[in-house]
């Protein structure tokens, strides 16, 4: 363990293992309590670093595999979709697709981007929230999922769409953590103490990409 004073920006525990790995620059942080890992905060990209490698991005948004992509996020909640249903779309980057998916359904989804749409959105209630790809690059988990949660209805759904790790080996060698603008890594089981945190009933799980919930109260 690190001599180094951290809290785990998910649950706030102090316990955690070290990770370094060869021709690896940045160290993870492994926590013991919720799994997740994250990275040290001297190591997070700059504003307008960030801005520009997702901007890298730009050019795919709207082709046939983002939206391929796109709708294994809704596939698992489309059956709960109805018409005129507000919808957030919390992380949509600099070009939202999912709100013109979401106009088959006849939903209304207010696209949030902390870089690109940073209007507030703590307005209104959601039915749904949508987070795809974007968990990875929180620095404070614990306070978007609060915010994710203060506009979410009561028997509302976030759907998650982020690469999970299974183990250390996993890890070590995995193509997620090459992104430097990834910073924060999830574990199934940290989706399962994300459920218990915030009273969300995890209702679906596929095979390490999307997490569905629902809101119980």
């Amino acid at each position: 363990m690190s001599s180094d004073k951290h809290f785990c920006p998910l649950c706030h525990h102090e316990d955690y293992e070290h990770w370094k790995f060869p021709d690896d620059a940045r160290d993870y942080l492994h926590c013991d309590l919720c799994h997740l890992i994250s990275t040290p905060k001297s190591t997070h990209p700059q504003f307008q670093t960030a801005k520009a490698r997702y901007l890298h991005h730009l050019a795919d948004s709207g082709s046939t595999g983002h939206i391929n992509h796109l709708m294994k996020a809704i596939q698992p909640i489309q059956n709960f979709l109805k018409k005129e249903m507000d919808i957030l779309d919390y992380g949509c980057g600099p070009k939202p697709v999912l709100s013109d998916l979401l106009r088959t359904w006849e939903c209304s989804c207010q696209n949030y981007d902390l870089i690109f749409f940073p209007e507030p959105f703590i307005f209104k209630s959601y039915d749904a929230v949508f987070c795809i790809e974007t968990a990875e690059h929180f620095s404070d988990p614990q306070k978007e999922l609060t915010n994710i949660n203060n506009v979410l209805k009561p028997g509302g759904y976030v759907i998650i769409m982020t690469a999970l790790y299974s183990n250390k080996q996993h890890f070590s060698k995995w193509y997620y953590k090459r992104d430097f603008t990834h910073i924060s890594f999830f574990h199934q089981k940290t989706m399962e103490f994300i459920s218990k945190k915030m009273n969300w009933q995890q209702i679906f799980a596929d095979a390490g990409a999307t997490t569905v919930f629902k809101r119980l109260s």
